[in-house]
């Protein structure tokens, strides 16, 4: 009888550390997961504070509420983090080589920062940044 009782509480044991092992490994495949979504994100804390991420979002929403109506931006400014080919074209010195240049940068870093990031793009120097700053936006 004795044995008997033994035999389940140590069924009962098993049962109770087959549960927490669950529980644990459960525990770590979501902090797993968690870090691997978190990454994906590429937003380093050094590239953004708060009010740019929320202006970022908020660009993102823009550019979505139009985007699905198919409807052209209100302003004549060119926000170069959202604007497609045909749109950088209209800027004053720009090309379709240019835009072309401008997308791929803005896709290899996400986005621009600062509009004198464009600077970087082969084809824009000084002399062009200074013709078109005064129709773009980030």
């Amino acid at each position: 009888m004795e044995a008997a009782k033994k035999r389940a509480g140590l069924k009962q044991k098993l049962a109770y550390q087959k549960c927490l092992l669950v529980l644990i490994w459960l525990s770590f495949c979501i902090t797993i997961l968690l870090v691997v979504f978190a990454s994906g994100f590429k937003i380093r804390r050094s590239e953004k504070t708060a009010p740019q991420l929320v202006t970022f979002v908020g660009e993102q929403i823009e550019l979505l509420k139009y985007a699905s109506k198919n409807i052209p931006l209100k302003s004549s400014i060119v926000n170069i983090n959202l604007a497609q080919k045909d749109e950088l074209i209209t800027l004053p010195g720009i090309g379709e080589k240019t835009a072309e240049r401008i997308i791929k940068y803005r896709d290899k870093h996400l986005r621009f920062y600062s509009i004198y990031q464009l600077k970087k793009v082969k084809g824009i120097g000084e002399k062009r940044l200074s013709k078109i700053k005064e129709k773009i936006s980030i």
